[in-house]
């Protein structure tokens, strides 16, 4: 696993805790009010929209290194 792997699956690990801290408040009745609610909603949705974003850049640089990496014995073309 690379590091940017590594980094991955801990941005994404801590963002989906908050996610289930924020949906058990919400399920224990932790929102005094609409607005509260509310609030919580949006910060789940924003928080998935994050956990999204980390892995799908995750998957590009993952794609990205072994598209760059060339095959063992080939040699490597120079970039201009």
């Amino acid at each position: 696993m690379t590091e940017a792997q590594q980094f991955a699956e801990a941005v994404c690990a801590k963002i989906r805790k908050d996610m289930n801290d924020y949906c058990d408040d919400m399920a224990n009745g932790g929102c005094r009010s609409f607005e509260e609610y509310k609030e919580l909603c949006g910060r789940i949705r924003g928080l998935a929209m994050a956990e999204d974003y980390v892995k799908a850049l995750a998957k590009k640089v993952e794609t990205d290194d072994d598209q760059s990496d060339p095959a063992p014995g080939a040699k490597s073309a120079a970039r201009y």
